[in-house]
């Protein structure tokens, strides 16, 4: 049998000393889900009209998920 290195299992305990970069380039730290979504045209409030779709009020601007 093997014994593994058991330094590695301190290292799965400890607690880093950095934090870790993240991983996902999507990722926002100011970004808040319950703000409104803006308008990219108009500037207004823009509200859901289908499981992926946003829709303005104002302009009729619409978008949804296969959108860039």
């Amino acid at each position: 049998m093997i014994h593994p290195d058991p330094s590695w299992c301190a290292c799965l305990r400890g607690q880093p000393s950095a934090p870790r970069p993240v991983d996902r380039a999507d990722f926002d730290p100011r970004y808040d889900p319950d703000a409104p979504i803006v308008c990219e045209l108009c500037g207004f409030e823009m509200h859901y009209t289908g499981s992926c779709k946003i829709r303005c009020g104002n302009c009729g601007y619409q978008r949804d998920c296969s959108d860039p």
